[in-house]
């Protein structure tokens, strides 16, 4: 009887964890890009909530041309604090290794954050 586990019977170990609910040492987290992007005119995003799985989270948010104001993303709440690059048009993309619970997404720049551009992200 062989008792060292072969690496195909360790792969199926690791996958049983995970569908079960637990990870196993050496299983990779999940990794979750969400989009929110700008609206050309004012201080909102189009989206004002969004969820994503515990492990690596990107928000990327893109900027349109012509956009009356400059931009950015951030993450913040249960000691994560995390801020993309301000611009004017373009892409601005943040990533947080985020545990389960809720966050707020925002823009950093000036008080667009205090005149309503933010929302909630929840993650499990």
């Amino acid at each position: 009887m062989n008792l060292v586990p072969s690496r195909r019977a360790g792969a199926a170990l690791v996958v049983a964890a995970v569908a079960g609910g637990t990870i196993a040492a050496g299983a990779a987290s999940a990794a979750t890009t969400l989009r929110i992007n700008t609206k050309k005119q004012g201080v909102d995003f189009t989206k004002s909530s969004a969820r994503a799985a515990a492990g690596r989270v990107t928000i990327v948010t893109r900027v349109p041309r012509g956009s009356q104001f400059p931009h950015a993303i951030a993450i913040k709440g249960n000691g994560v604090d995390v801020q993309g690059r301000v611009v004017q048009s373009g892409v601005s993309r943040v990533s947080a290794n985020l545990r389960a619970g809720r966050y707020t997404f925002y823009c950093p720049v000036g008080e667009h954050e205090e005149n309503g551009m933010r929302g909630t992200l929840r993650v499990r």
